[in-house]
């Protein structure tokens, strides 16, 4: 396309309850505003995908996005991910602009590491808003005492662990079975350097992990109880082709000794 026009025709308007308000398209990108102060940017370079955030609060969200993706994009794994999530036809669209089955966020506190032993206080306000951090108190859930495997074989304390991480949310999760499928909203961090195990990772590989979540969503193809083995690749998964193991493989990466 050109540049823009001198009077640009809306894509899509508001109707009902609908959250979003005018649509407009130019040569780069199109862009939705929210009625709040989040906007809707859907990403021409990869389609099927929208990011949704507050550009005052999260300047960058959308070009970190649209890096990691690239980086999914150059193996042949990464391609065939993205090509799923964009040909995707799912019965349950909600709101969603007409093309997009994925919205990318930003989370909403961030990533928080707290050191080993103690747990944070939160003070939540109204739903949907950030927590305040009101101190730090000690807590013995394994959870925040993590212990990890070395290269050599030795066992030892992680001194953090991770609170809050990037999330794959079905928008109707009664369409996520039966082949039905559903659009999906993905919460992302690239700051999440840890998983829950305190093994490392990489930003590229955490969105992909999420998006072989949104994937089966959007078929209509969750395991249920067996989703996060079956997206991990891990047990009798271990053979699964599209896989956070997979991906891992792609990129030379060393295999997560375990998810749970």
């Amino acid at each position: 396309m050109g540049g823009r026009a001198d009077s640009r025709s809306p894509v899509l308007a508001s109707h009902g309850a609908s959250p979003y308000a005018l649509l407009d398209l130019d040569s780069h990108f199109f862009r939705m505003e929210r009625r709040m102060a989040a906007i809707i940017s859907v990403l021409p370079e990869f389609k099927g995908f929208a990011v949704e955030y507050d550009p005052n609060s999260n300047p960058f969200f959308e070009a970190i996005c649209v890096d990691n993706l690239r980086k999914i994009k150059t193996v042949e794994l990464g391609k065939q991910l993205l090509a799923g999530i964009e040909n995707a036809t799912p019965q349950s669209r909600s709101t969603f602009p007409l093309g997009v089955n994925v919205i990318l966020r930003p989370l909403l506190n961030g990533m928080q590491y707290n050191q080993s032993g103690l747990k944070p206080l939160k003070n939540w306000g109204a739903t949907g808003a950030p927590f305040k951090l009101a101190g730090m108190v000690k807590s013995e859930h394994p959870g925040h005492n993590l212990t990890r495997k070395q290269e050599n074989g030795a066992v030892v304390d992680c001194p953090f662990w991770k609170d809050g991480t990037s999330a794959n949310e079905a928008v109707d999760k009664s369409a996520t079975i039966n082949k039905k499928g559903t659009v999906c909203h993905v919460t992302f961090s690239n700051a999440q350097f840890m998983t829950s195990k305190g093994e490392s990772c990489v930003s590229f590989i955490v969105l992909a992990h999420e998006l072989i979540h949104s994937l089966h969503c959007l078929q209509g193809v969750h395991a249920g109880d067996q989703e996060e083995l079956l997206t991990s690749g891990e047990g009798v998964y271990s053979d699964e082709p599209m896989s956070e193991a997979a991906f891992r493989n792609a990129f030379g990466m060393k295999k997560r000794s375990a998810y749970f």
